[in-house]
C-alpha cells in the first residue's frame, strides 16, 4: 500500500488543494491527515486546530472524500482518546473499511477499533520495550499477539529504523509495517522489493512509478 504523505508534493498538510491533487495520482492507495478534538468534533491539525473557522476541515469532510472516491485514509491521532469519536464516525459514514490508524492510541482504546485498522506506533510499548529494533522485535510481537486484537495489524515505524536486518526479521515474525516518511529512490525501492504492508512518502508519483515498474518486471520473468 502506498501513501500520500499529509502535504505531499507541496500541496500543504491538511488542506483542500492535498485533498484534489492527490485525486490526480493514478496508483495511490491511501491519503494522510492529521486529527485533533476539539469538544464533541475530530478536526484536521498536524501541531494544532486552525485558530479561524473558516479555515477548520472536519474529519467527515475527509471520510465522505474517500468513500466517494474509494481512497483508504491514514488517520493519525495526534492525542490519545479519540479511537471510540473516530469509530463512531466511520461507523455512521460508512467509512471504516477504509481507515487506519497511526499516533497516539492507548492500550485501553483498542476495544473502540471495531474493524479499523491499527498500526501501532512505539509510543503504544516503548515504556517495555523501547524504541522498535532488530532484536526486541519478537518480544514486541509477542506483547501485541497477548492483546488478542485483530484489527492490530502491525507496527508503524519510523525510516530510522529501517535496514535489511529489520526487515528479515519482521518478516520472519509475520510483523507487518507501516513505514514513514521515505522520499528516497533506493529506500522505497528497497521497500517496494519486501513488499512492505505500507509506505507512506512525500514523493508520491516516484513511488507510484516505482511500484508499477516492478510489477511490470515481475509479470515479464
Amino acid at each position: 500500500m502506498l501513501t500520500a504523505h499529509g502535504g505531499a508534493m507541496g500541496t500543504g498538510r491538511n488542506s483542500y488543494r492535498y485533498f484534489n491533487e492527490m485525486l490526480n495520482i493514478k496508483g495511490l492507495d491511501a491519503i494522510e491527515v492529521d486529527i485533533r478534538r476539539r469538544g464533541s468534533s475530530l478536526f484536521l491539525g498536524h501541531t494544532r486546530i486552525p485558530f479561524l473557522k473558516k479555515n477548520r476541515i472536519e474529519l467527515g469532510y475527509v471520510l465522505n472524500y474517500c468513500v466517494a472516491n474509494n481512497i483508504q485514509v491514514n488517520c493519525d491521532l495526534k492525542r490519545k482518546n479519540t479511537v471510540k469519536m473516530l469509530s463512531e464516525l466511520a461507523e455512521k459514514l460508512g467509512a471504516k473499511g477504509l481507515i487506519y490508524i497511526t499516533g497516539s492510541v492507548s492500550k485501553k482504546e483498542i476495544q473502540h477499533l471495531k474493524g479499523i485498522r491499527l498500526f501501532v506506533n512505539d509510543t503504544f510499548y516503548f515504556s517495555k520495550f523501547g524504541p522498535p529494533r532488530t532484536d526486541n522485535l519478537p518480544k514486541i510481537k509477542a506483547f501485541l499477539d497477548s492483546l488478542d486484537c485483530e484489527d492490530i495489524s502491525g507496527l508503524n515505524v519510523s525510516k530510522i529504523y529501517i535496514n535489511k536486518a529489520f526487515l528479515e526479521t519482521a518478516n520472519s515474525l509475520g510483523i507487518n509495517l507501516s513505514v514513514y516518511t521515505v522520499d528516497d529512490e533506493p529506500t522505497l525501492k528497497m521497500l517496494i522489493e519486501k513488499d512492505v504492508k505500507n509506505i507512506t512518502t512525500n514523493n508520491i508519483e516516484l513511488a507510484v512509478k516505482l511500484h508499477s515498474k516492478m510489477q511490470e518486471t515481475a509479470k515479464g520473468n
